[in-house]
């Protein structure tokens, strides 16, 4: 494995959630239209990315492979309604926080 890191030039807020793989683009989907249809708008790409389950229990990854699902805003705009809304759906498919984003 290898790890890109890169250097974060401009802060932001981010909220991340793992949700089952086979939904993961459903999710999305849905997060995109919500958005869209709310003019909830921020300037930071959607995180969409594949993660392997572990067996580590507090693990947002314990026992199912997952995507994950992160939403970001600069840090000096108000995000919570991205946030609010975005946790809704995150969480009515399933979904498990990041503990620390």
């Amino acid at each position: 494995h290898e790890i890109f890191p890169s250097p974060r030039t401009v802060r932001f807020n981010e909220m991340e959630y793992a949700l089952p793989w086979e939904r993961g683009a459903e999710c999305l989907s849905e997060i995109v239209t919500g958005l869209r249809a709310r003019k909830i708008w921020t300037s930071f790409p959607i995180e969409f990315r594949f993660v392997r389950q572990d067996d580590l229990w507090l693990s947002p990854f314990y026992e199912r492979d997952a995507v994950t699902l992160s939403v970001h805003q600069y840090y000096k705009q108000d995000e919570t309604a991205l946030f609010t809304f975005c946790e809704e759906v995150f969480r009515r498919y399933d979904g498990r926080p990041h503990w620390g984003k």
